[in-house]
């Protein structure tokens, strides 16, 4: 499935605190089969031939960047293929697998030369997703691939799969944009309890927000149920209010389905307390409130 340098780079990786990365692809190595099995090569080799440049590069003999690299490696290549086949195989909507799996795979293009050019993945420095789109297009110019339906929809995908609110009218397309959206929306809600939260108890700065409070126009657009845009955070517990309301932005109810059963959301509110005042504490039931009530709106 892979080559042996990102296998290598697999088993060279800690994916969380105490789980190997080769590990990790082998629990799901029956679901990547299946997905990659729709996957022609020369689409898998666009992705790959990135992977590698970032892989071969003098950044990665530093440890600290080899780890940042590898983490967006399995997001690209375990993390969303395996959320794909499950939102897929659990979805009433069979229709452009292709086209569905292969955007989903090459969303993130764009993240290897990002992190090589400024050493991070700060989207407001250098758009992933802008730079992702040119990279793929140029791979087009190039004649990499052949220019058809798939290509179309997946320049839009790696292009807009960022954005804060989709404008693109073609059914085709928002199917599968909605698609990629909404399993890496599942993959950072499911990565909450491996990295982000960790990150958040052992850095003082906490992603440079306030530790304390909430900000009320965060909680006021979550309660409106709509996807916040993340210029509004001020403080950790705005962030953890953003990733909650990922699900307004889900299209396929299915992936709310998935996130229930998870037990993801739960698992993000839980977090909150200990960065709220205590005289804020009373939004954390009006969270919950809000989230059940759509919950049950939306499956019912």
């Amino acid at each position: 499935m892979f080559n042996q340098k990102i296998l290598t780079s697999f088993k060279n990786h800690t994916y969380d605190n105490d789980t190997n990365a080769y590990d990790f692809y082998l629990e799901k190595k029956n679901a990547l089969e299946k997905f990659y099995s729709v996957i022609p090569n020369e689409y898998f080799s666009l992705i790959e031939e990135e992977i590698i440049l970032a892989l071969e590069s003098d950044l990665a003999k530093n440890p600290k960047d080899f780890a940042n690299i590898m983490r967006k490696v399995v997001h690209a290549l375990v993390e969303i293929p395996y959320l794909a086949q499950v939102l897929f195989d659990l979805s009433a909507d069979k229709t452009l697998q292709k086209e569905k799996f292969i955007s989903s795979l090459l969303h993130d293009i764009g993240h290897f030369k990002q992190y090589l050019t400024i050493q991070s993945f700060n989207n407001f420095k250098y758009d992933h997703c802008i730079k992702g789109a040119e990279v793929f297009k140029q791979k087009l110019l190039d004649h990499k691939i052949s220019k058809n339906n798939i290509t179309d929809i997946t320049y839009i995908v790696i292009l807009d799969h960022g954005a804060t609110t989709v404008a693109n009218e073609d059914p085709d397309t928002i199917k599968c944009l909605y698609f990629l959206r909404n399993i890496d929306q599942i993959s950072s809600m499911e990565a909450w309890d491996r990295n982000q939260r960790k990150v958040i108890e052992n850095d003082k700065n906490g992603w440079g927000l306030a530790r304390k409070g909430y900000s009320k126009k965060v909680l006021d657009i979550f309660l409106s149920s709509k996807a916040v845009n993340y210029k509004y955070r001020k403080t950790v517990a705005d962030a953890m209010i953003c990733y909650l309301a990922f699900i307004y932005d889900f299209y396929y109810k299915e992936a709310l389905q998935l996130v229930l059963n998870e037990k993801m959301l739960e698992n993000i509110i839980r977090c909150i307390p200990p960065f709220l005042e205590e005289e804020d504490m009373g939004i954390i039931e009006v969270i919950r409130d809000h989230l059940d009530k759509h919950s049950r709106s939306i499956l019912s």
